[in-house]
């Protein structure tokens, strides 16, 4: 097995095309809002990060893309997870009569 090959297997996450640049109208038609709104996530620094292709043209690379949809499925899912807490404690809470330890 060649070094070439022995590095791919060892980071698969990474892919070949990690630095393709796509154009910005693109990027957000890929993810399904509009270009406004892309541009509202970007300003607020909730966006990905943007590469400035010329002067009134930018886009996202595929691997900037994907970091930043992964962070927002990571986020999603940890706030899932406190909802899912919150909820379950509160269902505790309320199943347990009154006077008993734990009351607060």
């Amino acid at each position: 097995m060649s070094l070439d090959e022995q590095e791919r297997r060892r980071r698969p996450y990474e892919r070949d095309d990690d630095y393709r640049v796509m154009r910005f109208k693109t990027w957000c038609d890929s993810k399904g809002i509009s270009v406004p709104t892309g541009r509202r996530l970007v300003r607020s620094g909730k966006g990905p990060r943007i590469v400035q292709l010329s002067e009134r043209t930018i886009g996202v690379t595929v691997k900037d893309d994907r970091e930043w949809t992964e962070a927002r499925i990571r986020a999603a899912h940890s706030t899932d997870d406190q909802a899912a807490c919150s909820t379950a404690t509160a269902r505790d809470r309320a199943s347990r009569p009154r006077g008993q330890p734990g009351d607060a």
